[in-house]
């Protein structure tokens, strides 16, 4: 099993700027909303994905191709179990 999750998206629809990544709550939400001149609505496209509960949604990172495919990679989170060793030196 591999150590990140990715996803992607197409957001060719809209410009950098109109395209919000969220994560929270082992969610990534992405959210894109196109706005008319006049103020109105003209495209908006959501996509919510749930992370598989080992990865680290403080992890996220994306990145925008010249295409505007929106790649998502999230880690697997580090392993809390850690190995206590005792000596004696009686």
């Amino acid at each position: 099993m591999g150590d990140s999750y990715f996803l992607s998206a197409d957001v060719s629809g809209f410009e950098p700027h109109e395209v919000v990544l969220l994560a929270y709550n082992q969610c990534v939400v992405i959210h894109a909303e196109k706005t008319a001149a006049d103020g109105t609505v003209a495209g908006r496209f959501t996509h919510k994905s749930v992370l598989p509960a080992d990865m680290d949604p403080l992890s996220v990172s994306s990145s925008l191709s010249a295409e505007r495919m929106l790649t998502i990679s999230v880690r697997r989170r580090k392993s809390s179990s850690s190995t206590l060793k005792l000596t004696s030196d009686l």
